[in-house]
């Protein structure tokens, strides 16, 4: 059983639900309903970011977006390489490979 209440009572600022369970959040007071789809909309809005970023890799992007295309881009070149040259340095004369880790 939980001592510390989460929620009072009140009237929603968003819906009209009247005398509910409400939480302050910033200077409004919310509903249950409207603080769990503001929670909602923050993950969504998050995770669409968090895809954008990820997608970027390869891609063609809009205006703005270029040094972060640009990073990953760079970031895959130099991944390839680094992984060229650890192969290239293990391997022997004939060019076999042993593992190596």
């Amino acid at each position: 059983m939980n001592l510390i209440a989460t929620s009072k009572h009140g009237n929603c600022d968003r819906c009209s639900e009247k005398d509910t369970a409400i939480r302050k959040r910033k200077k409004e007071n919310l509903c249950l309903n409207c603080c769990k789809i503001e929670d909602t909309q923050k993950q969504v809005e998050k995770a669409n970011l968090r895809n954008r970023v990820r997608g970027l890799y390869g891609h063609q992007v809009s205006e703005g977006k270029e040094d972060m295309a640009s990073r990953a881009n760079l970031m895959a070149d130099l991944d390839v390489l680094a992984s060229r040259i650890v192969r290239l340095r293990e391997a022997d004369e004939n060019g076999n490979l042993a593992c190596f880790c």
